[in-house]
Protein backbone atom coordinates (compact mmCIF):
# COMPACT_ATOMS: atom_id res chain seq x y z
CA UNK A 1 0.00 0.00 0.00
CA UNK A 2 2.59 2.60 1.40
CA UNK A 3 4.90 1.62 -2.40
CA UNK A 4 1.23 2.24 -4.22
CA UNK A 5 1.13 5.56 -2.75
CA UNK A 6 4.63 6.85 -3.27
CA UNK A 7 4.71 5.73 -7.19
CA UNK A 8 1.37 7.74 -7.76
CA UNK A 9 2.94 10.40 -6.11
CA UNK A 10 5.89 10.12 -8.26
CA UNK A 11 4.18 10.02 -11.08
CA UNK A 12 2.02 13.40 -9.93
CA UNK A 13 5.16 14.94 -9.60
CA UNK A 14 6.53 14.06 -13.36
CA UNK A 15 3.14 15.10 -14.92
CA UNK A 16 4.02 17.57 -17.32
CA UNK A 17 1.26 19.25 -19.39
CA UNK A 18 1.20 21.24 -22.80
CA UNK A 19 1.71 20.73 -26.33
CA UNK A 20 3.51 18.96 -28.72
CA UNK A 21 5.66 19.99 -31.69
CA UNK A 22 3.13 18.82 -34.11
CA UNK A 23 0.08 20.81 -32.20
CA UNK A 24 2.60 24.26 -32.32
CA UNK A 25 3.34 23.60 -35.72
CA UNK A 26 -0.14 23.32 -36.65
CA UNK A 27 -0.73 26.55 -34.43
CA UNK A 28 1.54 28.70 -36.33
CA UNK A 29 0.54 27.15 -39.86
CA UNK A 30 -3.46 28.47 -38.52
CA UNK A 31 -2.38 31.75 -37.13
CA UNK A 32 -0.46 32.38 -40.60
CA UNK A 33 -3.15 31.81 -42.48
CA UNK A 34 -5.80 33.93 -40.99
CA UNK A 35 -3.47 36.69 -40.62
CA UNK A 36 -2.84 36.43 -44.70
CA UNK A 37 -6.58 36.49 -45.31
CA UNK A 38 -6.97 39.03 -42.81
CA UNK A 39 -4.34 41.16 -44.71
CA UNK A 40 -5.95 40.43 -47.82
CA UNK A 41 -8.70 41.86 -46.83
CA UNK A 42 -7.30 45.28 -45.38
CA UNK A 43 -5.76 45.43 -48.48
CA UNK A 44 -8.35 44.82 -50.75
CA UNK A 45 -10.49 47.44 -48.66
CA UNK A 46 -7.64 50.03 -48.72
CA UNK A 47 -7.12 49.22 -52.39
CA UNK A 48 -11.06 50.32 -52.97
CA UNK A 49 -11.35 52.93 -50.70
CA UNK A 50 -8.20 54.23 -52.91
CA UNK A 51 -9.76 53.66 -55.62
CA UNK A 52 -13.34 55.16 -55.07
CA UNK A 53 -11.51 58.14 -53.19
CA UNK A 54 -9.63 58.71 -56.70
CA UNK A 55 -12.62 58.40 -59.06
CA UNK A 56 -14.68 60.86 -57.19
CA UNK A 57 -12.23 63.54 -57.06
CA UNK A 58 -11.28 63.17 -60.77
CA UNK A 59 -15.21 63.20 -60.66
CA UNK A 60 -15.20 66.59 -59.65
CA UNK A 61 -11.99 68.29 -61.30
CA UNK A 62 -13.71 67.19 -64.70
CA UNK A 63 -17.12 68.46 -63.68
CA UNK A 64 -16.11 72.04 -62.39
CA UNK A 65 -14.04 72.44 -66.04
CA UNK A 66 -17.10 70.95 -67.80
CA UNK A 67 -19.22 73.82 -66.10
CA UNK A 68 -16.81 76.91 -66.88
CA UNK A 69 -16.43 75.78 -70.54
CA UNK A 70 -20.29 75.45 -70.95
CA UNK A 71 -21.12 78.71 -68.35
CA UNK A 72 -18.99 80.43 -70.90
CA UNK A 73 -20.47 79.25 -74.26
CA UNK A 74 -23.89 79.42 -73.07
CA UNK A 75 -22.87 83.64 -73.27
CA UNK A 76 -21.56 83.36 -76.72
CA UNK A 77 -24.93 84.60 -78.66
CA UNK A 78 -23.79 88.37 -78.07
CA UNK A 79 -26.62 89.26 -81.04
CA UNK A 80 -28.80 87.37 -83.86
CA UNK A 81 -27.24 86.40 -86.17
CA UNK A 82 -23.73 86.63 -84.69
CA UNK A 83 -21.05 84.06 -85.10
CA UNK A 84 -19.48 82.74 -81.80
CA UNK A 85 -16.73 79.90 -83.14
CA UNK A 86 -14.16 81.29 -84.60
CA UNK A 87 -12.25 79.65 -87.48
CA UNK A 88 -8.89 77.72 -87.15
CA UNK A 89 -11.14 75.90 -84.20
CA UNK A 90 -10.16 72.30 -84.44
CA UNK A 91 -10.43 69.07 -82.16
CA UNK A 92 -7.89 70.21 -79.62
CA UNK A 93 -8.80 73.92 -79.42
CA UNK A 94 -12.12 76.08 -79.56
CA UNK A 95 -11.41 79.61 -80.08
CA UNK A 96 -15.04 80.92 -79.55
CA UNK A 97 -16.02 85.20 -78.47
CA UNK A 98 -18.50 85.63 -75.75
CA UNK A 99 -19.59 88.34 -73.20
CA UNK A 100 -20.65 88.40 -69.82
CA UNK A 101 -22.74 91.84 -70.23
CA UNK A 102 -25.75 92.86 -68.28
CA UNK A 103 -26.73 94.10 -71.79
CA UNK A 104 -29.13 92.29 -74.21
CA UNK A 105 -26.98 92.75 -76.82
CA UNK A 106 -23.43 94.58 -76.89
CA UNK A 107 -23.63 97.12 -79.33
CA UNK A 108 -21.70 99.64 -78.41
CA UNK A 109 -17.51 100.83 -78.33
CA UNK A 110 -18.09 101.90 -74.75
CA UNK A 111 -18.99 97.87 -74.48
CA UNK A 112 -16.13 96.41 -76.38
CA UNK A 113 -14.29 95.68 -73.23
CA UNK A 114 -16.45 93.54 -72.06
CA UNK A 115 -16.78 91.38 -74.73
CA UNK A 116 -13.46 88.43 -74.47
CA UNK A 117 -12.18 86.02 -77.27
CA UNK A 118 -11.63 82.68 -75.65
CA UNK A 119 -8.88 79.75 -76.75
CA UNK A 120 -9.55 76.35 -74.53
CA UNK A 121 -6.41 74.59 -76.05
CA UNK A 122 -5.82 70.99 -74.46
CA UNK A 123 -2.01 70.63 -74.13
CA UNK A 124 -1.75 66.76 -74.67
CA UNK A 125 1.87 66.74 -73.86
CA UNK A 126 0.95 67.73 -70.23
CA UNK A 127 -2.46 66.57 -69.92
CA UNK A 128 -3.61 70.22 -69.55
CA UNK A 129 -7.00 71.71 -70.48
CA UNK A 130 -6.20 75.89 -70.85
CA UNK A 131 -8.61 78.79 -71.25
CA UNK A 132 -6.87 81.76 -72.38
CA UNK A 133 -8.63 84.86 -72.93
CA UNK A 134 -8.43 88.51 -74.97
CA UNK A 135 -10.12 91.51 -73.94
CA UNK A 136 -11.33 93.65 -76.96
CA UNK A 137 -9.91 96.99 -77.24
CA UNK A 138 -12.56 98.23 -79.65
CA UNK A 139 -15.50 97.26 -81.96
CA UNK A 140 -19.11 96.47 -82.45
CA UNK A 141 -21.58 93.87 -83.00
CA UNK A 142 -21.79 91.72 -85.09
CA UNK A 143 -18.28 90.50 -85.98
CA UNK A 144 -16.14 93.67 -86.46
CA UNK A 145 -14.15 93.38 -82.98
CA UNK A 146 -10.37 94.02 -82.55
CA UNK A 147 -8.55 91.94 -80.06
CA UNK A 148 -5.22 92.59 -78.64
CA UNK A 149 -3.22 89.46 -77.74
CA UNK A 150 -0.71 91.33 -76.25
CA UNK A 151 1.64 90.40 -73.10
CA UNK A 152 -0.67 91.97 -70.19
CA UNK A 153 -4.29 91.29 -72.32
CA UNK A 154 -4.05 88.16 -71.78
CA UNK A 155 -5.91 86.00 -68.86
CA UNK A 156 -4.52 82.01 -68.65
CA UNK A 157 -7.00 79.53 -66.58
CA UNK A 158 -6.03 76.28 -65.81
CA UNK A 159 -9.01 74.66 -66.16
CA UNK A 160 -8.07 71.12 -65.23
CA UNK A 161 -4.92 69.20 -65.30
CA UNK A 162 -4.42 65.10 -66.21
CA UNK A 163 -6.90 65.54 -68.60
CA UNK A 164 -6.94 62.71 -71.88
CA UNK A 165 -9.10 61.99 -74.82
CA UNK A 166 -11.89 59.69 -73.67
CA UNK A 167 -10.70 56.64 -76.46
CA UNK A 168 -10.12 58.26 -79.69
CA UNK A 169 -12.81 60.62 -79.76
CA UNK A 170 -12.04 64.44 -79.87
CA UNK A 171 -12.01 66.85 -77.41
CA UNK A 172 -14.14 69.22 -79.27
CA UNK A 173 -16.35 68.48 -82.34
CA UNK A 174 -18.59 71.26 -83.92
CA UNK A 175 -21.82 70.57 -85.91
CA UNK A 176 -24.18 71.98 -88.53
CA UNK A 177 -28.04 72.80 -88.82
CA UNK A 178 -29.40 70.08 -90.95
CA UNK A 179 -31.93 71.17 -94.03
CA UNK A 180 -34.35 68.36 -92.15
CA UNK A 181 -34.59 66.69 -88.73
CA UNK A 182 -32.91 63.41 -88.14
CA UNK A 183 -34.28 60.55 -86.04
CA UNK A 184 -33.47 56.89 -86.15
CA UNK A 185 -34.88 53.94 -83.39
CA UNK A 186 -31.79 54.79 -81.11
CA UNK A 187 -31.73 58.97 -81.52
CA UNK A 188 -34.01 61.43 -80.71
CA UNK A 189 -35.21 63.94 -83.48
CA UNK A 190 -32.65 66.68 -83.97
CA UNK A 191 -32.03 69.24 -86.35
CA UNK A 192 -28.26 69.07 -86.21
CA UNK A 193 -26.43 67.22 -88.78
CA UNK A 194 -25.02 63.79 -87.18
CA UNK A 195 -21.63 64.45 -89.10
CA UNK A 196 -19.18 66.93 -87.50
CA UNK A 197 -17.45 69.41 -89.42
CA UNK A 198 -14.27 68.95 -90.66
CA UNK A 199 -11.41 70.47 -88.24
CA UNK A 200 -9.77 73.13 -88.61
CA UNK A 201 -12.79 75.00 -89.33
CA UNK A 202 -12.21 77.55 -92.03
CA UNK A 203 -14.16 80.56 -92.53
CA UNK A 204 -17.06 78.94 -94.19
CA UNK A 205 -17.55 76.38 -91.74
CA UNK A 206 -16.79 78.58 -88.79
CA UNK A 207 -19.98 80.18 -89.66
CA UNK A 208 -22.45 76.78 -89.90
CA UNK A 209 -20.84 75.87 -86.77
CA UNK A 210 -24.38 75.34 -84.23
CA UNK A 211 -23.27 73.53 -81.58
CA UNK A 212 -20.01 72.09 -79.93
CA UNK A 213 -19.55 68.84 -78.58
CA UNK A 214 -17.30 68.93 -75.98
CA UNK A 215 -15.79 65.33 -74.52
CA UNK A 216 -12.63 64.75 -72.10
CA UNK A 217 -11.57 62.21 -69.46
CA UNK A 218 -10.28 63.38 -66.25
CA UNK A 219 -7.69 61.42 -63.95
CA UNK A 220 -6.80 62.29 -59.69
CA UNK A 221 -4.28 64.50 -58.50
CA UNK A 222 -1.74 61.82 -58.09
CA UNK A 223 -1.81 60.89 -61.30
CA UNK A 224 1.76 59.56 -61.40
CA UNK A 225 0.20 56.19 -60.29
CA UNK A 226 -3.23 56.40 -61.80
CA UNK A 227 -2.60 58.13 -65.66
CA UNK A 228 -1.97 55.24 -68.02
CA UNK A 229 -3.38 52.09 -69.91
CA UNK A 230 -3.67 50.06 -66.29
CA UNK A 231 -5.42 53.33 -64.74
CA UNK A 232 -8.73 53.56 -66.59
CA UNK A 233 -10.58 52.52 -63.64
CA UNK A 234 -9.62 55.24 -62.13
CA UNK A 235 -10.76 58.35 -64.97
CA UNK A 236 -13.76 59.36 -65.46
CA UNK A 237 -15.11 60.16 -68.74
CA UNK A 238 -16.77 64.15 -68.89
CA UNK A 239 -19.66 65.28 -72.09
CA UNK A 240 -21.71 67.89 -72.34
CA UNK A 241 -22.88 69.25 -75.55
CA UNK A 242 -23.98 73.16 -76.30
CA UNK A 243 -26.31 74.54 -79.14
CA UNK A 244 -26.40 78.09 -80.00
CA UNK A 245 -29.89 79.52 -80.33
CA UNK A 246 -32.16 82.12 -78.92
CA UNK A 247 -35.41 80.10 -79.40
CA UNK A 248 -36.14 76.57 -80.85
CA UNK A 249 -34.92 75.52 -84.11
CA UNK A 250 -36.98 75.13 -86.68
CA UNK A 251 -37.81 71.87 -86.63
CA UNK A 252 -39.97 71.89 -90.21
CA UNK A 253 -38.42 71.04 -93.80
CA UNK A 254 -36.43 72.61 -94.96
CA UNK A 255 -34.63 74.10 -91.94
CA UNK A 256 -32.63 77.55 -92.61
CA UNK A 257 -31.49 78.31 -89.00
CA UNK A 258 -27.89 79.06 -88.67
CA UNK A 259 -25.85 80.11 -84.79
CA UNK A 260 -27.58 82.30 -82.92
CA UNK A 261 -31.32 82.64 -84.16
Amino acid sequence: MLSHAFDTATSAGRDESGFTLIEVLVALVAATVVAGALFAILNFSSAQTANLTDRVQADQLGSQAMTSIVDELHSACLAPAFVPIQETSNEHELIFINSNSKEAEIGSTSKATEVHKHKIKWESASGTLVDYSYSATSGTVPSNFVFSEAEGTLTKTLLASHVSQTGSTPIFQYFSYATASNQSESTPDSTLNTTALAVPLSGTTAKEASSVLINFSTAPTNAATTIGPTATDRTIAQTDQVTFAFSIPNPETPIHDSPCQ
